[in-house]
């Protein structure tokens, strides 16, 4: 099954209840597109006018967008501008350059100002270099996890947690509930 954006839902989530706020789940729930969102930050436009720009196969805001999906699937986990670069070109065949990198973490926090706490708040658990994550709702717990592992641990868990619930779901009733239109 694909749940599209999944992480971006999650992460939204987690800020929305960790931190009382989240441009990001601001964005979703209004039925934006928060790769494009990033990109309009990138562009220096408004993001009706990166939307009305798509719609016309520009292929300026068609690229922004493309990095748009780097930085939304990047920094969440963690990753410095190094690391981005080495992420960008092998997931998505971007190159970047370490300055442009360092430019579009700005761009990309301007967009999701909250991130910044949410990363003041994993800081926080992994003070001397690990530290333990709780998953939201199931209250699993992830010990020993580095930075990155916490930046991911919350989402990451959290979007494993609602797929598994899916499918658990699906599978009942599937085979349990005689009266659900997916038995046998």
């Amino acid at each position: 099954a694909d749940f599209p954006q999944l992480e971006l839902y999650t992460l939204a989530q987690c800020c929305v209840t960790w931190l009382g706020e989240s441009k990001l789940a601001d964005a979703l729930n209004a039925g934006l597109d928060p790769h494009l969102a990033v990109a309009a930050q990138i562009l220096g436009i408004e993001y009706a006018e990166a939307e009305r720009r798509q719609e016309l196969g520009d292929e300026e805001v068609d690229n922004a967008r493309q990095i748009g999906k780097v930085c939304n699937f990047g920094f969440p986990g963690g990753l410095g501008p190094d690391k981005l670069i080495l992420f960008a070109k092998k997931t998505y065949g971007v190159i970047l350059t370490r300055e442009r990198a360092v430019e579009l973490k700005a761009k990309w926090f301007e967009t999701w100002p909250e991130m910044q706490t949410y990363f003041v708040r994993i800081n926080s658990l992994v003070q001397g270099g690990f530290g333990d994550v709780e998953s939201l709702f199931t209250e699993r717990f992830r010990g020993g996890a580095t930075f990155c592992a916490a930046c991911n641990s919350g989402f990451q868990g959290l979007g494993a947690d609602c797929a598994k619930n899916s499918a658990w779901k699906i599978t009942r009733a599937g085979y349990v509930e005689d009266g659900s239109p997916l038995f046998n």
